[in-house]
């Protein structure tokens, strides 16, 4: 049966399997670590499709056929995977825009007009860029800028200053030296914060804020979808799929976005992980179904100055192997990473606060990243690449292991 993963680093590909998912996963701990490997969602196909899961919740149909697919019996990079941002068009821009690590040396990509672009940033190569059927190559910050658009001339800041690009009549002015990059893309604005050295994450401007946080089987019989969002919302939506090309999964409160995503039949779990190291399991069967217009129910009660940096769900069947990852920084950006079995943390009613799931040491202040699911557990950063993570240890509420360097994602 065709799968769709999605890297963490947004990146879409299939693959064939004759086992289900956790067992194929659990097969790829002895392969090499590849480029975009570290992988966040995965959704069996249905019809040849399946849904893309946007943080405005709303859904999107995805042509399985227009995936590269993936030997299960090579290592899984995604490298040359295209971005989902892009596929799904999201926004009518699809826009979609990569974070960069602590060191800036990853790629920011974002597609204008529903096309792939691709901008290098901190004098790294920029990729080539589709605007209006033609190629642009751009190099910001120790190098010229030359882009060709449909005949129209540029004029490009050099040595780091500010590059003003015509796109089909709109300007967009890039503001460089680690400050503000203001696109303007036929009247949608998307704006990468790149903060005093690039240790920031980029925000992309998706037909306002939108971004992709999962996947969902567009299957009737499939458990429903449970979402989870920032203010600590959970909802579980009936399943329902008549053959839209996009429509909405839940009422969002002013304010509020999706999070994550996963299908939760009543005897799964659904799991929050919260910046102030709380983790809560809550039993599916507890989020009764509601249909697509509703707005869900209270799923965590969440401390004063917290946010949530994780959510999704943890099958039966997957219950017993299932880890806990967690990433924590600190004032300085020294962290620990520590990885548990699932098993260790008891299940709680929602709407409440949760157990420790990681132990500050001096000067860490919050977790900042946090994976479950079903090993191996791999971390990369922003460029993809992999990052290395301490043994599974036993302590739900340890201090785990200390890591160096910038890190982006957790996942499979």
């Amino acid at each position: 049966m065709d799968h769709v993963v999605l890297s963490a680093t947004g990146r879409l590909a299939r693959i064939c399997l004759e086992v289900p998912y956790p067992v194929a996963h659990q097969a790829t701990a002895a392969h090499r670590r590849a480029d975009h490997d570290v992988l966040v969602a995965v959704a069996p196909a249905y019809d040849g499709a399946v849904g893309v899961v946007a943080s405005d919740g709303m859904a999107y149909r995805l042509e399985v056929a227009r995936l590269p697919e993936l030997d299960p019996a090579q290592p899984w990079s995604l490298a040359g995977a295209p971005q989902a941002a892009g596929l799904v068009g999201l926004g009518g821009t699809g826009a979609a825009v990569a974070g960069l690590d602590r060191t800036g040396e990853t790629r920011a990509g974002a597609g204008l007009g529903g096309t792939d672009a691709g901008v290098g940033l901190g004098g790294i190569s920029g990729d080539v860029a589709g605007m209006g059927g033609t190629e642009a190559v751009v190099e910001l910050g120790r190098t010229d800028a030359v882009v060709g658009l449909d005949g129209t001339g540029a004029a490009a800041g050099l040595n780091g200053t500010e590059a003003v690009v015509g796109l089909g009549g709109t300007d967009a002015v890039i503001g460089l030296d680690g400050t503000e990059a203001v696109v303007g893309l036929g009247g949608t604005g998307a704006v990468i914060g790149l903060g005093e050295a690039g240790e920031t994450g980029a925000v992309a401007g998706l037909g306002g804020t939108a971004t992709v946080v999962g996947l969902m089987s567009l299957d009737l019989d499939a458990p429903p979808l449970a979402l989870g969002t920032a203010s600590g919302v959970v909802k579980r939506v009936t399943p329902e799929y008549k053959g839209w090309e996009s429509w909405s999964l839940i009422g969002l409160r002013e304010g509020d976005r999706v999070l994550g995503c996963g299908h939760a039949a009543d005897a799964d779990d659904v799991v929050f992980i919260t910046s102030d190291a709380q983790l809560l399991r809550t039993a599916a069967r507890e989020i009764r179904p509601q249909g697509r217009p509703a707005g869900g129910m209270a799923g965590l009660k969440l401390a004063d100055g917290a946010a949530i940096v994780w959510f999704g769900t943890v099958a039966k069947a997957d219950r017993d192997d299932a880890v806990v990852a967690t990433l924590t920084q600190g004032a300085q950006g020294e962290g620990t990473a520590k990885v548990t079995p699932f098993s260790e943390y008891p299940a709680k009613g929602r709407a409440t606060g949760g157990v420790r799931t990681h132990r500050f040491l001096t000067g860490q202040t919050h977790v900042l990243l946090g994976w479950v699911g079903v090993p191996p557990v791999r971390a990369c950063d922003t460029g993809g690449h992999f990052r290395n993570l301490p043994l599974c240890a036993d302590r739900r509420d340890g201090s785990g292991a200390r890591v160096s360097g910038g890190f982006f994602a957790l996942g499979g």
